[in-house]
C-alpha cells in the first residue's frame, strides 16, 4: 500500500496539488488532492439483546453480560450520515450539527468505534489513476482441500482486492485490479492448479461501492 499512496501524492504534486492525510484526533480525518477518506459502517443486529440508551447515546447490554453497547440513536445516526457526505468535517462542524459539546461528539464517534459501528477508515484511491484499470471478478470452485490454499495465495497476491467466500458451487468470489488483460491472465493463472475459474471483467460500475443505508430514526 505504501508504493501506491507515494506514487498518488508524485502525481499530485505534479499538478501542484497535494495529498495530506491526518486524524489527530477521532472523527477530525482531513484529505487534500486527488483522493478521499471514506467512513465503513457496519450495521450490527444481535438477537436477544435488549439495550437500554441513556440520554448521552450511553447504553448498557440487559442480556446478562454487562458489556457496554453504542446504539444508533438518533444523535449517533445524524453524526454517521454527516460524516459519510463528508468525511472531513471537524469535530466543531459534527458538534454545530447535533447541537452538543466538541467532547461530547468526540466521545460518541469513540464509542462508535469501539463497539464496530465506523468499522474503520480507508482511502479511496483510483485504481486507473495507480495503472490498473482492468477489474474483473473471479469464481473459483475449490479442487478437494484447496479453499485455504486459494485464500492464502489471494492474501500473497496484490492483485486481488478482495476475497470472499459465497454460496454456490463456486464458493470463492475474488475482485482483481490489473493493467490488462495480459497482467489478469497472469493473475488467473496463479489460481489454475486450485480449481476451476470463471472470470468476468466489469465493463463499468452504475453504482460503485457504497454504504449500507442508515436509518431514518433508532
Amino acid at each position: 500500500m505504501a508504493a501506491p499512496v507515494r506514487f498518488l501524492a508524485e502525481a499530485a504534486n505534479e499538478k501542484s496539488s497535494f495529498l495530506a492525510l491526518h486524524a489527530d484526533s477521532i472523527g477530525q480525518p482531513c484529505a487534500l488532492g486527488v483522493a478521499r477518506w471514506s467512513w465503513m459502517v457496519l450495521m450490527r443486529e444481535k438477537a436477544g439483546n435488549t439495550v437500554v440508551t441513556a440520554p448521552d447515546g450511553r447504553t448498557r447490554s440487559q442480556n446478562g453480560s454487562g458489556r457496554a453497547q453504542v446504539i444508533l440513536d438518533e444523535v449517533n445516526v445524524e453524526l454517521l450520515r454527516a460524516l459519510l457526505a463528508d468525511p472531513r468535517l471537524p469535530i466543531a462542524e459534527l458538534a454545530r450539527r447535533v447541537e452538543m459539546s466538541g467532547p461530547a461528539v468526540a466521545d460518541r464517534l469513540q464509542r462508535l468505534e469501539a463497539a464496530g459501528v465506523i468499522a474503520g477508515y480507508r482511502l479511496d484511491v483510483s485504481p486507473a489513476a495507480l495503472g490498473r484499470p482492468l477489474g474483473a471478478y473471479v469464481r473459483i470452485r475449490p479442487g478437494p482441500g484447496q479453499v485455504g490454499a486459494i485464500v492464502e495465495l489471494a492474501e500473497r497476491t496484490p492483485q486481488v482486492v478482495e476475497c470472499h467466500r459465497v454460496t454456490g458451487e463456486e464458493n470463492v468470489l475474488m475482485k482483481v485490479q490489473a493493467a490488462d488483460t495480459d497482467e489478469l491472465t497472469e493473475v488467473v493463472d496463479l489460481f489454475f492448479a486450485l480449481g476451476q475459474i470463471i472470470t468476468s471483467i466489469v465493463q463499468r460500475s452504475p453504482v460503485p461501492p457504497r454504504s449500507v443505508p442508515l436509518p431514518d430514526t433508532y
